[in-house]
């Protein structure tokens, strides 16, 4: 059976990385890299789309422990009022809109950006504090 989705638009501050961690201290949100394994495992390709530049994106993540050897691309998505989703599915050629699939923590900008290029999405809870509770693992891709 093919998969639904081509392409997981990541979103990296307050959905994997804690968006209240400055100093980079907190673990990256529970199950993201089997999440990752997953995706790959599945020939579904995963790219971080960020407020923040790609660069100091993926050297935070790496630094936490996540494998961003299976992140496939960084983008920077500060456009306002919402993100510009286009621009991901430009690049990675994904067929139709609704086989990206955005899994974002704000509303405003990443889940209304998402609506109005088509293209699926998964709002999770803004990962803030060590009483998370979300887990990567519980999401079925």
């Amino acid at each position: 059976m093919a998969n639904k989705y081509e392409v997981v638009a990541l979103d990296i501050f307050g959905t994997v990385l804690s968006s209240t961690d400055a100093d980079n201290e907190m673990p990256p949100r529970r199950g993201i890299n089997e999440f990752l394994e997953n995706c790959n495992k599945k020939n579904i390709y995963v790219v971080g789309a960020s407020d923040a530049n790609p660069t100091t994106t993926k050297r935070l993540l790496s630094e936490t422990g996540v494998l961003v050897d299976l992140i496939n691309r960084f983008y920077q998505l500060n456009q306002l009022p919402i993100k510009d989703f286009s621009i991901i599915l430009r690049d990675m050629g994904v067929k139709h809109s609704n086989n990206l699939l955005v899994i974002r923590d704000n509303y405003d900008k990443d889940i209304m950006g998402a609506v109005e290029y088509g293209c699926s999405f998964l709002q999770v809870p803004e990962y803030r504090d060590n009483l998370d509770d979300f887990d990567f693992r519980k999401i079925k891709i």
